[in-house]
Order: structure tokens, then sequence, then C-alpha cells
């Protein structure tokens, strides 16, 4: 396992300074759009989507990416059932 360093930012700091433009903004939404989707396949519920749990990343060639993180929320979909009368 190799671990990198990146220098990573909050979105609520991002959107707050200004600092994406409309189609940077669809781009990092995208990526998490995409982990949320990968997280609920695996039977996973992330818990706490919010605007500190998204970071931002500028990458080498100027485009910004986004990472779902803070997972202490999360828990297993399968495992859990659901009280009576919930759908």
């Amino acid at each position: 396992m190799k671990i990198v360093y990146c220098h990573l930012i909050s979105l609520i700091i991002i959107m707050y300074r200004s600092l994406l433009y409309l189609q940077d903004l669809a781009i990092v939404m995208r990526d998490i759009l995409e982990a949320l989707c990968v997280l609920h396949v695996a039977g996973i519920v992330h818990g706490s989507v919010n605007l500190d749990s998204i970071l931002v990343v500028k990458r080498k060639n100027n485009l910004f990416r986004g990472i779902l993180a803070e997972y202490d929320c999360s828990r297993d979909m399968v495992s859990k059932t659901l009280p009576d009368g919930w759908v």
C-alpha cells in the first residue's frame, strides 16, 4: 500500500472563497456521486454527507477532484433490519 500526501481542502471552504468554476464543481460532485454509488452497491451507507465531508484536491493537470471523507457514521445496509412499518 502506498500512502501519498496531497493538499486537501473541504468543499465548504472552496465554495466560501469562490475558488471553483461551475464545471469544476460538476466534476467534484460527479466524483462524490460515484463514490456513493460504489458504497451503496457494496451495501454501505455513508450516513453523514455534508460540505465538510467532501474534500477537494487539485491535480497536476489543474483539474479538481472530489474525495468523500468522514466514514465514522457509515453503516452496513444489509445487516440492518428496519423497524416494523418502515419501508
